[in-house]
């Protein structure tokens, strides 16, 4: 992840809303710069085609469950703000 990039994190990430978010998130702006943004998602099955299909595009991927306590590693945690 280049340092400029602002960080975004999606949950949901391999649904249909969470797959339209992430297209527009990387998404080269109007002008044709590259995206401002990097994405971090997180997935429950990183095997899934569609887990598959985000690291493809460059997105950070992590696996766990949103709901279930310490199914995610601590690094994954670290340099995240919620807003």
């Amino acid at each position: 992840m280049s340092d400029n990039k602002k960080l975004i994190f999606v949950v949901g990430a391999t649904g249909a809303q969470g797959l339209a978010v992430i297209d527009a998130l990387l998404a080269p702006c109007a002008e044709g710069t590259p995206s401002s943004y990097s994405v971090r998602a997180l997935t429950r099955d990183l095997n899934h085609r569609r887990g598959q299909l985000l690291i493809s595009k460059g997105v950070e991927c992590i696996e766990g469950e949103f709901l279930t306590r310490g199914s995610c590693s601590s690094p994954f945690l670290s340099n995240l703000e919620l807003t």
